[in-house]
């Protein structure tokens, strides 16, 4: 029964992983990346090399970036895992090479180098436990639950051929299954641990 509610990845995952979430500087972060067409940010160097055209000097930046990842699961009782992670979101340097205040010719010229961090998937989540009242083996004999044993398939025909489950003596046509673990339905329920 708690099968069913077990997942790796949700729609929310597939969102996620979709996207590229830019790191960059305070002020690139807090306007929502909407520096990126102005420039003037050496954030925006990694999506907008002409961005930095607007610089009329020359600009050292450096960016850290701390994360609080709180993760919280339910097995035998809740645990909570905390990580607290520190990188560097944005460095850049642009230097303004010619900087004129001529009318014509070339007037401005900037020579920049920026690193941006795109998404961030450090996480950790770790859950672990002895579940005394079922296993795969007990999802498996409860799917096969009615198919004759010729017919079962999949991870549930990989168990029967492996013997971690069986027909149940005496169910007859109805093909009922038990574990190992419950001696093949002679010693209801099964234990573990």
């Amino acid at each position: 029964m708690t099968i069913g509610s077990v997942y790796a990845q949700n729609v929310d995952d597939a969102l996620r992983y979709s996207q590229i979430f830019y790191g960059g500087t305070a002020r690139f972060i807090s306007m929502g990346s909407a520096f990126t067409a102005l420039g003037g940010d050496l954030s925006t160097l990694s999506q907008n090399p002409a961005g930095i055209g607007v610089f009329r000097s020359s600009e050292v930046t450096v960016s850290p970036q701390l994360f609080h990842i709180k993760t919280k699961a339910n097995f035998n009782g809740i645990s909570e895992d905390y990580l607290y992670n520190f990188n560097l979101s944005q460095a850049g340097v642009v230097t303004n090479l010619i900087s004129r205040s001529d009318q014509t010719g070339l007037i401005n010229l900037n020579f920049g180098y920026s690193y941006n961090r795109t998404n961030n998937y450090n996480t950790s989540v770790r859950i672990e436990g002895i579940q005394n009242r079922s296993s795969m083996a007990d999802y498996w004999a409860d799917i096969s639950s009615g198919i004759n044993y010729r017919n079962l398939g999949g991870a549930a025909g990989i168990a029967y051929d492996a013997w971690i489950i069986d027909t149940i003596t005496g169910t007859g046509p109805n093909y009922y299954y038990g574990t190992v673990f419950s001696n093949y339905g002679d010693n209801p329920p099964s234990v573990y641990g």
